[in-house]
């Protein structure tokens, strides 16, 4: 399964450090990590 969420980054925010974060909770996430298929996260980051 591939998940594709928009995430709006404010004005001055680092769109970097937002994906770091993003991937570090998709690893993290209970859901994905219970499921016997592979969960893989693209976000598409916008300003």
């Amino acid at each position: 399964m591939t998940l594709r969420p928009r995430v709006r980054i404010g004005a001055g925010g680092d769109g970097a450090r937002a994906l770091a974060l993003h991937e570090q909770a998709h690893g993290l996430c209970f859901i994905a990590r219970s499921v016997n298929f592979p969960v893989h996260c693209e976000a598409q980051m916008a300003n």
